[in-house]
């Protein structure tokens, strides 16, 4: 198989259904988000495959064009991006139930990608977030303003560890994130909800506003 799949001419909704509107619709709360990111994350993986400009997102992403070997170059792109077993084998579930929304059978017989990680974690519940975020503790140290902003932004933006210790000051904006390194090397920006920009917020007051890390101990 080369490096960037052939795209064929007829790349393109072939009905004005998107398969992907009916495959959300049976998710719902952080199952939903969930759900979303995985066919967000398919959506690039499609795009760097098949070569596409302007990327695709789950929106736009010609599902019912998806054959057999897309699916099997999503597969080699979940393990060669370095997603964590567990979390490729999800964004592969959310291709194949997309896929089976199409009716499409271009994912049957392919398996999903293999490994176990040793530490595979747990979701947090709500109750745990709100305590992580500190939410009407009015006497947070510096490191606690930080720590709970870092919390927010990770958890509201979707970010890995590597990409929320990786933001500056100026990837911020009025409740807008812009993840300049993000996977595949590739800039996006994520609009975060009212609460976590008003965590973030309470943060760069602490913090200051000169430029650098959006995140930094006292010792900087």
């Amino acid at each position: 198989m080369t490096d960037k799949l052939d795209r064929p001419h007829h790349l393109r909704m072939i009905d004005a259904t998107n398969p992907a509107v009916s495959f959300l619709a049976g998710f719902s709360g952080e199952s939903l988000r969930s759900m979303q990111q995985s066919l967000n994350v398919i959506a690039d993986l499609f795009s760097e495959a098949s070569g596409a400009s302007p990327i695709f997102t789950s929106a736009t992403l010609p599902w019912h064009s998806f054959t057999r070997a897309h699916v099997k170059k999503v597969r080699q792109l979940l393990a060669e991006k370095g997603y964590a077993p567990a979390t490729a084998r999800r964004h592969f579930s959310a291709l194949r139930g997309v896929l089976a929304e199409a009716e499409s059978a271009a994912a049957l017989g392919v398996k999903a990608p293999k490994g176990s990680s040793p530490d595979a974690g747990r979701a947090l519940s709500r109750e745990e977030i709100d305590l992580l975020l500190g939410m009407g503790n009015t006497a947070l140290t510096f490191r606690g303003f930080s720590l709970r902003a870092l919390v927010a932004v990770t958890y509201a933006a979707g970010l890995r560890r590597a990409e929320a210790a990786g933001l500056d000051l100026e990837d911020y904006d009025a409740g807008v994130v812009t993840v300049r390194h993000g996977k595949g090397n590739k800039a996006r920006r994520v609009r975060v909800s009212p609460r976590a920009a008003g965590i973030i917020e309470d943060w760069i007051e602490t913090r200051g506003d000169g430029p650098g890390p959006l995140f930094f101990g006292r010792g900087r």
